[in-house]
Order: C-alpha cells, then sequence, then structure tokens
C-alpha cells in the first residue's frame, strides 16, 4: 500500500525538514511525502523545498493564494497517489522508529481510520492544554470501545 505523507505549510516551514529526514529513513519503499504551500512562499520555505527537491517520492504543491489549512488539504488530496493518507501539521515531530510506516500500513489495512497519539511538546499553556485534552479523549473512546463495541466500533484510535 503506497502511503502520502502530506504537510500543509503557511509562513514557518517549522518542522518540514525534519519531517522529510525523518520519512526518508523510513524503511517502506512506496511512500511519498506531499508539500502544500499556502499562500505565498518564502525565503524559508523555499531553503526547505531546495533540500527536498531532487526526491523522486517529494511532491511541492503550490496554492495561488492563501485557502487556508481546510482547503489546502482538500485540494492536494487531488495530487497524492497514495491509498493511505497522513495528515500532518508541519509543527509535528515523527518518532524515529525505522517501521513506522510499514505499521501505518498494517493498521490501514486493518481499519479506515487510523489516529495516533500525540503529545504537545510546545512549552506553552495552550499546547499543553489541547495535549492533555487529546489524551483524555483517547482515554474516553477507549473506555466507549471497551464497554460499548458495537455502538462505537466506528471510532478507531490507535497508538502506533
Amino acid at each position: 500500500m503506497k502511503i502520502s505523507v502530506v504537510v500543509p505549510v503557511y509562513k514557518e516551514p517549522e518542522m518540514l525538514e525534519d519531517i522529510f529526514i525523518k520519512v526518508s529513513s523510513y524503511d517502506y519503499e512506496e511512500k511519498e511525502l506531499v508539500i502544500v504551500v499556502d499562500g505565498n512562499t518564502n525565503l524559508a520555505i523555499e531553503e526547505v523545498v531546495k533540500k527536498v527537491e531532487g526526491c523522486r517520492w517529494v511532491k511541492v504543491v503550490y496554492n495561488n493564494a492563501r485557502l487556508g489549512k481546510v482547503e489546502s488539504l482538500n485540494r492536494v488530496v487531488d495530487f497524492c497517489d497514495g491509498e493511505g493518507i497522513i495528515f500532518l501539521d508541519n509543527d509535528v515531530e515523527l518518532p524515529y522508529d525505522v517501521n513506522f510506516l510499514k505499521k501505518v500500513s498494517y493498521e490501514l489495512g486493518r481499519y479506515d481510520i487510523v489516529e495516533f497519539a500525540k503529545e504537545g511538546i510546545g512549552i506553552n499553556f495552550f499546547s499543553k492544554v489541547v495535549s492533555y485534552d487529546y489524551l483524555g479523549g483517547l482515554l474516553l473512546v477507549g473506555c466507549l470501545q471497551r464497554f460499548l463495541v458495537g455502538t462505537y466500533s466506528y471510532v478507531v484510535r490507535l497508538s502506533l
């Protein structure tokens, strides 16, 4: 199963180069990285694009205007060749596990939607609150799935 990793970028590329390095290190041949630049590009974005543009499995899509994250993601899906799509923000730190995409592929073979456990690594209060809120939601959904199996079976949240 080919997996497309989609990363929207607006103004600052933050962890984009790190995402590229980690995706390139993953032991999985059927992959592509699709970067969508939303709005005007800048020097910081172009520096990262220059580093990745020679890779045959990387696509860079430029919006002609600022469309916003949701519209950018909806639009860029048409450029993806993967059967499975991973949507990432450009401030996400991916794991160092070289088998990460193999695990994702396996889970996508079992489920239609796979959600990853995330942890806020930011230093501000808001990012920590979002992280704890998300982890609380995971716990609640896990309990619902365990005790109300048939009722909530369409909700799939897995930690890889």
